[in-house]
């Protein structure tokens, strides 16, 4: 059993961003992951050690954890699962919680002979240039798609500061800059830490064009859902200068036994085996008046041990068994969650939503019903949906591409691509999960483009070379038509044709361009064409027999209003040629 089922097999998994890619790398590789901890104290604490059980589980495995301590980070604050602003600390509060995480990070991790790495975010993130940072990172960050996540939601009620709306965007950086430095290929954390492990997966992607992976690990919560770790005095800490051995233990002494279980499948390196055979036993309460008579007759005849078993009467008939209809009914529409199974086509990728994750998403109330339509299991298919778009969505997204007269070039698509409609997704997959539905189909889409890939332009498009002010139709990679054009003037900013790429809006023959309404009620410039063809708002293709010539270097001086200015006849053959679904390409 390799590693991943290992850590399956406990309940430590929540959710992942690719199972089936994590599962191969974990179980049959040797990667670099990582998992950070923010230093709000000057001690560790038992969530943390659910978080450093991981870390020692894969790295017995062989593979290789960084504990990233978070110097610049907790600078900020995580906004994650708080109702408040946390406290800010000084530099010099930081540096010492740092110390002594690392202490004691270092008694449960195995860091010699770089079995191990420590790092500290704030040898990247505090002599960051902001607005270097806002250009390179922050543009590739939707704001709406931030106030969507879980974590924000519950504070804009409250008040969500702009500071602590920095916090994903850094912690991403950090597995972009982990990535380049160490290889580090998968970021792990709490389940709480979900939309912050998409924002860094997603900017790995985006920035380096890299596949990189996250996983959530299980919270250390009650059967009812309360999170564990906490006592009337506070939390419950690995410094026995905090916590006292005798309060840690007597913490972990009373636990309830309905939680035992799943504390030592997170909590403890025992075997499975043997956890599973402590579980035989759960149900099974004493009669204490028979097990009293049972024990006093084995005293008085002096035997050596007591088989409470082999007495019908020694122990309490359950309320629930196997055989309860009600239960039956539980598990029957447990079964039924679980047994969906949507494949995503991407081209010729193809991502699978299957019962392992669904039934992770699965929450129950306090009597162990199920509950089916919570807030929270639907909160985790729009974070499916919302790591869908973010690991296949090119819309907004920088391409690379080669120019006819032999040049690389990188444009900018914003209304060109690749973009899931994440409500409708939602809604549909909500229904396919309820419905145990087994399905291979596209997600739905607000935006399609040509082809999957990095490259989703496909070899079917129109090419604008601004600079050398001539254009190209391509369809099935061959020329079926070109001519010289004239652009907008360049020295004008209001004129300059931007770059870009671009659908056709609509066609018409003919028409008439207009400039801005002046105060008198009258247009700054009307201009009748015969062929009209807009793609970028008041910009398209169409003629000018005004123009003396084309190509070369009339557009320096004659430069159109932003249109792309053609000859009449070629106008004419490009209006009759040209398809509503075609990119169009406009670059310098």
């Amino acid at each position: 059993m390799g590693v991943f089922d290992q850590l399956q097999e406990r309940g430590l998994i929540a959710q992942t961003t690719n199972e089936e890619k994590i599962k191969e790398l974990l179980n049959n590789d040797k990667v670099t992951f990582y998992i950070g901890f923010d230093p709000t104290a000057d001690s560790l604490h038992v969530g943390h050690f659910v978080q450093i059980m991981v870390m020692s589980h894969l790295q017995k495995a062989g593979h290789t954890p960084i504990a990233l301590f978070g110097g610049g980070t907790g600078m900020v604050g995580d906004p994650s699962g708080k109702t408040e602003m946390r406290k800010m600390l000084t530099k010099e509060e930081i540096a010492h919680n740092i110390s002594c995480f690392q202490k004691q990070m270092s008694r449960l991790i195995d860091f010699s002979d770089g079995k191990a790495i420590m790092a500290n975010n704030a040898d990247w993130l505090l002599d960051l240039n902001y607005i270097q940072f806002l250009r390179e990172v922050g543009v590739h960050f939707s704001v709406n798609r931030m106030l969507s996540f879980e974590c924000y939601k519950q504070r804009l009620e409250r008040g969500l500061s702009f500071f602590e709306l920095n916090y994903m965007l850094m912690q991403s950086y950090d597995f972009l800059e982990l990535n380049r430095r160490y290889n580090c290929v998968m970021q792990l954390g709490g389940d709480d830490q979900w939309s912050n492990i998409i924002g860094g997966v997603e900017l790995v992607r985006r920035s380096d064009q890299k596949e990189v992976y996250g996983m959530t690990f299980t919270l250390l919560t009650t059967s009812e859902g309360k999170k564990m770790g906490k006592t009337e005095k506070g939390a419950v800490w690995l410094n026995p200068e905090k916590t006292s051995p005798f309060d840690f233990y007597q913490y972990w002494r009373n636990v309830d036994d309905a939680d035992v279980i799943k504390c030592l499948k997170i909590l403890t390196f025992l075997p499975m085996e043997q956890i599973n055979e402590y579980a035989k036993k759960e149900g099974s309460e004493l009669n204490a008046r028979e097990a009293y008579q049972m024990i006093s007759g084995a005293i008085d005849n002096e035997a050596a041990d007591v088989d409470l078993g082999s007495n019908p009467k020694a122990y309490k008939k359950a309320d629930v068994t196997k055989e309860s209809s009600e239960l039956q009914n539980m598990v029957n529409m447990y079964n039924s969650l679980a047994k969906a199974n949507i494949t995503y086509t991407f081209g010729d990728e193809t991502v699978t939503l299957d019962g392992n994750t669904i039934k992770n998403w699965l929450q129950f109330d306090e009597k162990g019903q199920l509950l089916q339509n919570d807030e929270a299991f639907r909160q985790h298919v729009v974070d499916y949906v919302a790591q869908l778009a973010a690991d296949h969505d090119t819309v907004g997204t920088e391409r690379q591409f080669q120019t006819t007269s032999g040049r690389t070039v990188y444009v900018y698509g914003s209304a060109y691509g690749w973009k899931i409609d994440q409500d409708k997704e939602v809604a549909q997959l909500m229904q396919e999960i309820q419905s145990g539905t087994q399905t291979t189909r596209e997600p739905v889409y607000s935006m399609r483009a040509n082809a999957h890939g990095i490259n989703d332009l496909g070899d079917t498009y129109i090419e604008v070379d601004l600079t050398e002010q001539y254009m190209w139709y391509y369809q099935n990679g061959n020329i079926i038509f070109q001519s010289e054009i004239v652009s907008g003037l360049p020295s004008d900013p209001d004129r300059k044709t931007p770059p870009g790429i671009f659908t056709l809006n609509s066609k018409s023959s003919p028409s008439v361009l207009r400039g801005e309404m002046t105060a008198n009620g009258t247009y700054s410039y009307e201009q009748p064409v015969t062929y009209w063809m807009p793609f970028n708002g008041g910009i398209g293709f169409h003629d000018a027999d005004w123009q003396p010539y084309f190509g070369g270097d009339r557009y320096l001086t004659g430069g159109s209003h932003g249109c792309i200015n053609l000859p009449p006849e070629n106008a004419g053959q490009l209006y009759s040629l040209i398809q509503y679904d075609v990119p169009i390409i406009c670059f310098y």
